[in-house]
């Protein structure tokens, strides 16, 4: 029945998802309908299902903590849509990951950064930023890997830029935790500088000026 409800509510032509998501949180029982949603026929459900579950990971990541396993598996989903979601969501859920579910999947995270796709890319780095800010254990691995993202090859020289502005918005997040490869890290953000892309150099500005750090390229 529960199922049912909250999939009916999403079939409609207009929906408030912030009241859908408010009564997910009175009734956690609806997150398995949304969950089975995920493999619905109908393309508006299975999204709608996929947004709400996003939404629920940012504020209540406690809520899917048992989902994990569900979100790692779509990882591999040809959808790139279901893909970009379950990427999103690992990442809000890394903070409440006590089985360190994740951490044994950074590989597939790896691949799916340097896949070739920017929106892949892009959410993976925003996904590995904040995994790296819950899990001190991985910071130091997904910083090298962060700073090999110059070499990595997209569709255009734009799109690449765009990642690299990307990863320095993700290291900052959690630069003032990171235990080793900080000179590394400045010297990675110092390159952006003369980045092609204004908006990169911006955030390259933005780093080095909240960090204090002398923006002198070297």
């Amino acid at each position: 029945m529960n199922k049912s409800i909250i999939l009916f509510k999403l079939s409609k032509d207009t929906i408030d998802t912030k009241k859908i998501v408010d009564e997910v949180v009175q009734k956690p029982i609806l997150i398995s309908g949304l969950i089975y949603g995920l493999s619905s026929e109908d393309k508006r459900v299975k999204y709608r299902c996929a947004k709400i579950l996003k939404l629920l990971s940012e504020k209540y990541p406690k809520m899917l903590q048992e989902h994990i396993d569900l979100f790692i598996k779509l990882l591999e989903t040809d959808n790139t849509i279901l893909k970009w979601n379950a990427i999103l969501i690992l990442g809000n859920l890394a903070k409440v990951d006590t089985e360190n579910k994740i951490n044994k999947v950074l590989v597939t995270f790896y691949g799916l950064l340097n896949a070739g796709v920017m929106i892949t890319a892009n959410n993976t780095i925003i996904s590995l930023g904040k995994i790296a800010e819950a899990k001190p254990e991985l910071r130091g691995n997904i910083t090298l890997e962060f700073l090999n993202i110059e070499k990595y090859q997209y569709d255009t020289k734009e799109c690449n830029n765009i990642a690299v502005g990307q990863v320095v918005m993700a290291i900052s997040s959690y630069f003032p935790l990171l235990e080793g490869y900080k000179e590394e890290v400045i010297q990675f953000v110092k390159r952006q500088l003369n980045n092609m892309r204004n908006a990169t150099q911006k955030k390259a500005e933005n780093f080095l000026k909240k960090y204090n750090i002398h923006n002198t390229c070297t």
